[in-house]
Parts: structure tokens; C-alpha cells; sequence
């Protein structure tokens, strides 16, 4: 049985009375982050972009005159966004070459194949970058309020209160892909929104979702590969082709980008995985044979993934304790498949706060849709910790503050 057949029937309360209130309180910390983080570098949201010296390369001819550049950190991720903008189809030659020609580290195919943010970037500055840092943070912060409403609707489905969306949507992982300007909440925007079409039994339009998420992050596969195999076991071949159907727009994005970049697909697949426990266990063992070398400050940057893996080992056993009672729902079985994902992931993944929040943040979501239909005793306390690492990620954005900067083409 599915989550949504157990609601059917329901008497659900009226949405917005119960809604505005979490809204207000989610919307509130994000324009907290916006403004008193910008307000350190004059207001200016490609402070968001968070460009350091791994990008000199790019300073002069790609980014804006005007962005904030670090220039005692590397970069992140919302660089390469801000990159595959320019072209985000691969159409203008020079951009396109000179990012893959010249740009360190991955192959450049994994971010094109993420698409969809850069390429509503694209079009919601207008094809002009000195606008992509207020198109991108717009798209998080329109994103981050719809999939608010979305959950709080899943949730209300259920009876359940709309204040418990705010578990995931103030996440640590959440909150730090919105400091880092990722394309987090546009994923989790759309898969929430697959989530509630699957749930009201509107297959096709759930699968479309889900097909535009995956062009968002390949972590959509952990949230629509579950449930085209709960409609294979329940034999319903219909809704099953209907999620197998969802790879195809990403394998012809992969086709596509690897034509134009004259490169095999699947090149740059994130290497990511190793064996069970493996990454865990060196990112401990060097935690503890590099000690505070770096500083107090830094190591104590350093110690604050250790609550992170630990919070995530307890719902790993909370959820084998689930399954072991026979509880064993669709939620609870979304949750194992990424918990299964956590466990052999590479120690590049789990060796920051930062990393192991983002790209684990995706576990809340399932496991508060999971409690509400199985409950158990053990994920009111993990919520807990979950409140506690949101904590963690605000002192991490904020003590990062007034590191020192130019403005390019200044």
C-alpha cells in the first residue's frame, strides 16, 4: 500500500491558516542569510558565488566586473554554475572551450548535465551575467518556498503538523547550499512537487518532474529509483514504465553534451563511491592524525562533520530497526536506498561539514514523510540532532564573515 493510499479520504484542515506561520519563519532565515551575510561585502549577492583562487583563470574573461572574489578560499560549485550559464547548451564555442580547456580538477560534462540551474539562470538574467547572482539567488529563494508549500501539503495529507517541514526545508545541508548558491533547492523543489503528483496518483506529471530533477542532480535516482521499484513489486508495470522512462531525457542531455564536447559519456561521473565505511573511516582517521594544525578555529571547522556522521550512523540503525519490525513503507525503504548511498561514499564526500550536510541533506525529507506514516520512537530525537546541525550551519556561514576580498575588474 502506498503512502498516499493510506490518506485517501481524509479530512484535511484548511491550508493556509495552518501554513503562513512556517512559511514566514523559513522565508525569515533565508533573507536573514541574504542580508546580513551581504551586508559584509556591500550588498552584493555574488558574494553567494563564492569565486576564489582556484578560478583565476577565469577572473577577467568570464566572470562579471563588479563579483566578489575570495582570496583565501578555493571556490565551490556555484562558480561552475555561474560558468555553464554563460552557455548553458554549449552553443557559444569560446565559452564553452575555454571553461573545459581551462578549468582544474572534473570533467566539465557532470555540470552541464546539470542543466536546469544554470540554464533558468540563463534565461531569468536575461543571457546577461552581471545579473546571474540575483537570478540565482531568486530561483532559491521562489524554490525554497515552494517546496516549503509542498511539504507542509504532504505533510497536512497526513495530519500532521506544517511546522514538522521545517525539519528539512531549515536543514544544515539546506542551509548550506543556499549559503553556497547551489542547485539544491531547485531539485528538492521539484522532487517534492513528483513526490505530491505520485501521491494524488498523477503518474505522468510525477514522472516529468522527477525526469526535470534529474537534470537538476543525479540524486534524483534516490528518490525516483525507489518508487519505480515499489510499482514493480506491487505489479503495477504502467507506473513503472513511467519512472523507468524518466532516465531518457538525461541520457539524451548526456548525449547531447558529449557530442559537443567530443568526450565518451559518463566521463565525469562524480567519483564518489568506495567501500562500506571506508570513506567514514578515513575521514576520521585523518580528523585525528592532522589534530589542530590549522588553528583552533580551523579545527574546530574541522570537528564539526563529526555530528554530522554520527547523527547519520543513528538513523542508519533506526531504520534497519524499521525494517527489522516490518515496517517497511515507501518512505522508510527512500531512506535506506540513501543511507545505503551515505555508506559508501568517498572520503572527499564525507570529510567537511559542508559536503556531508549537502549532499546528504536529501535524507530529512523521506525520513519525516517515513515517521509520519510509521511511527517509531527514535526520529523525534533525531530530529533533534537534525535542529542542532541547522545550529552548526549558521555558526559555520557566519563565522566565515569578513574574509578578505577584491572585486573583479576593479
Amino acid at each position: 500500500m502506498t503512502a498516499h493510499e493510506k490518506i485517501v479520504g481524509e479530512v484535511q484542515p484548511p491550508f493556509w491558516p495552518a501554513a503562513w506561520k512556517p512559511l514566514t519563519v523559513a522565508v525569515a532565515v533565508y533573507l536573514a542569510i541574504v542580508v546580513g551575510y551581504s551586508a559584509f561585502y556591500g550588498f552584493n549577492p555574488s558574494c553567494f558565488l563564492n569565486v576564489g583562487y582556484s578560478f583565476q583563470w577565469a577572473d577577467e574573461e568570464h566572470f562579471a566586473p563588479g563579483t566578489v572574489k575570495y582570496t583565501g578560499v578555493a571556490g565551490y560549485d556555484a562558480c561552475d554554475y555561474y560558468l555553464v550559464a554563460l552557455d548553458p547548451l554549449c552553443l557559444k564555442g569560446d565559452v564553452a572551450q575555454s571553461y573545459r580547456r581551462t578549468s582544474p580538477g572534473i570533467n566539465k560534462l557532470m555540470r552541464y548535465q546539470r542543466v536546469m540551474y544554470p540554464l533558468l539562470t540563463n534565461l531569468l538574467a536575461c543571457d546577461r551575467p552581471e545579473y546571474f547572482p540575483y537570478a540565482m539567488l531568486a530561483i532559491n529563494l521562489v524554490s525554497t518556498i515552494g517546496m516549503a508549500l509542498v511539504l507542509m501539503k504532504l505533510l497536512m495529507r497526513r495530519g500532521a503538523s506544517p511546522w514538522l517541514s521545517l525539519i528539512f526545508v531549515l536543514g544544515g545541508g539546506m542551509l548550506m547550499g543556499f549559503w553556497l548558491d547551489l542547485q539544491m533547492h531547485l531539485f528538492f523543489f521539484l522532487t517534492l512537487s513528483g513526490l505530491y503528483y505520485y501521491e494524488t496518483d498523477r503518474i505522468a506529471l510525477a514522472a516529468l518532474l522527477f525526469a526535470l530533477a534529474l537534470l537538476t542532480w543525479e540524486s534524483a535516482v534516490l528518490f525516483a529509483g525507489p518508487i519505480g521499484l515499489w510499482e514493480l513489486l506491487h505489479r503495477r508495470w504502467r507506473n513503472a514504465a513511467c519512472f523507468v522512462l524518466v532516465l531518457v531525457p538525461f541520457l539524451c542531455i548526456q548525449a547531447y553534451f558529449a557530442g559537443r564536447m567530443g568526450v565518451a559519456m559518463f566521463s565525469a561521473c562524480p567519483k564518489v563511491y568506495d567501500y562500506p565505511f571506508a570513506g567514514v573511516a578515513r575521514s576520521m582517521l585523518q580528523l585525528v592524525q592532522e589534530g589542530p594544525k590549522e588553528g583552533t578555529i580551523g579545527f574546530a571547522r574541522k570537528l564539526m562533520v563529526v555530528p554530522v556522521i554520527g547523527l547519520l550512523l543513528v538513523m542508519l540503525v533506526t531504520v534497519g530497526w524499521k525494517l527489522w519490525r516490518g515496517q517497511r513503507g515507501l518512505y522508510t525503504l527512500m531512506v535506506l536506498m540513501q543511507l545505503l548511498f551515505f555508506v559508501i561514499q568517498d572520503k572527499r564526500v564525507v570529510d567537511t561539514f559542508t559536503n556531508a550536510v549537502r549532499v546528504n541533506a536529501g535524507l530529512v525529507l523521506p525520513l519525516v514523510l517515513s515517521y509520519r506514516d510509521e511511527p517509531d520512537g527514535v526520529s523525534p530525537w533525531i530530529f533533534a540532532g537534525v535542529i542542532g546541525l541547522a545550529v552548526l550551519a549558521l555558526v559555520r556561514i557566519f563565522s566565515g564573515v569578513g574574509q578578505p576580498y577584491v572585486l573583479i575588474g576593479a
